[in-house]
């Protein structure tokens, strides 16, 4: 009975051991950096309005790119620091019976420095699969050359005329840039797939949201036809503060003396029981 408990005892302690080892291994990381590229969307808000209903924020897709580093801090913690650049197009949407009109309010680029906390592999899959999570804080600049203040027609419901259709309003608009620079707040998801050594493939979604307007457009001139023919007047405001989602493929390199993909198969040894046995013929002598 003393040798069975004995016995247990061990395998306890060599149970214990991996799985104490097994968790350790998967919670180490180096610092890293990756690049990445996607696609990015971003929409505009429409603010007060008492034009006829139709009238909506649309968006479209555009190019973005990202350069992040990441710092451990501690084994589920790091430092990450980013240089995001991205295009911006929010739109100003029309539905009628003739279709969905869109017109650009403002096109840009914006070029965004971030700062973060990430959460370390929150989730994996393997040796090779984890995701992390984060949140940042930032700054943006404008890449926009001019910002001048200008007028324009958006030829609603395909209304080139110089008065309101059917279904067709008359729509004279001002673009406004207020700022060049908007302070950004934003969180983040990376899903990782190592390869041996310190490769890794990245898949990351963002998104980032603006706290200052940097584009503002307002109506000048707003006639539609009511149900009985007769014609309204209207407003429209639409705000757009460099918000926007990205969603984006790229490739890193883990830094540091040691690749993460060895570390995860390290073997682990008890402080007492690291010796092997000996063999029956160095027993017998």
């Amino acid at each position: 009975m003393t040798n069975l408990l004995r016995v247990l005892q061990l395998s306890g302690l060599l149970v214990l051991g991996s799985s104490v080892a097994g968790s350790t291994a998967y919670a180490q990381r180096t610092p890293e950096i990756s690049g990445s590229i996607g696609v990015s969307l971003s929409a505009a808000s429409l603010g007060h309005s008492t034009a006829p209903a139709g009238f909506s924020g649309g968006a479209s897709f555009q190019l973005a790119a990202q350069l992040r580093t990441m710092f451990p801090l501690t084994p589920h913690l790091g430092l990450t620091a980013g240089q995001h650049i991205t295009g911006l197009s929010p739109m100003l949407q029309y539905r009628s019976q003739y279709g969905r009109q869109g017109t650009g309010v403002g096109a840009m680029g914006l070029l965004h420095t971030s700062l973060g906390l990430q959460y370390l592999d929150i989730f994996s899959i393997g040796p090779r699969w984890n995701i992390d999570a984060g949140l940042t804080v930032g700054y943006a600049y404008q890449l926009r050359r001019s910002l001048a203040t200008y007028n324009w027609f958006f030829t609603a419901g395909g209304n080139t005329n110089t008065w309101p259709e059917p279904d067709q309003p008359l729509v004279l608009l001002n673009t406004h840039f207020p700022r060049r620079m908007t302070p950004l707040a934003g969180a983040s998801l990376q899903v990782h797939y190592t390869f041996p050594g310190r490769q890794f493939l990245l898949f990351s979604l963002d998104y980032q949201r603006g706290l200052l307007p940097l584009v503002e457009v307002s109506t000048q001139r707003l006639e539609y036809l009511d149900n009985t023919g007769t014609i309204q007047q209207g407003n429209i405001t639409l705000r757009h503060r460099g918000s926007y989602v990205t969603a984006q493929l790229g490739y890193g390199l883990r830094l540091g003396p040691r690749a993460i993909g060895k570390q995860k198969y390290r073997q682990w040894h008890t402080p007492r029981y690291s010796h092997s046995l000996p063999s029956t013929e160095d027993a017998a002598e």
